[in-house]
């Protein structure tokens, strides 16, 4: 499963610097972060190990916790807003799925004018 990662050798991450939990959410989800991690695992196949050393050489920016909160609150009223998007289209192709199934069936016409 993308985006998953499990083991039973799991590292504590404690920031020695304040950190908003929602800033957090997406700071760790960055392209700058990803490109790092990639580069320190080692493996193959579907299995990659990221040794605690490597883990801690990691760098991440952030800006000062009042910016953190800012940021924060902006993308996780962006990322809810692109679910409740995600939800509802996933219930309208549901609801153009049963109407088409009505069509077919003849349970339901459609009259179709001439302009």
């Amino acid at each position: 499963m993308l985006g998953v990662a499990y083991s039973y050798h799991v590292i504590r991450f404690r920031p020695d610097n304040s950190l908003d939990l929602n800033f957090s959410a997406y700071a760790f989800q960055t392209d700058k972060f990803w490109e790092q991690t990639y580069k320190l695992c080692d493996g193959g196949g579907q299995r990659y190990v990221l040794s605690q050393d490597d883990f801690r050489s990691i760098r991440v920016t952030l800006p000062h916790l009042k910016e953190q909160y800012a940021i924060g609150l902006i993308l996780k009223s962006a990322s809810d807003e692109i679910a409740f998007l995600h939800d509802r289209l996933s219930c309208l192709k549901q609801e153009k799925k049963a109407l088409m199934q009505q069509l077919l069936t003849g349970k339901r016409r459609v009259i179709v004018g001439t302009a």
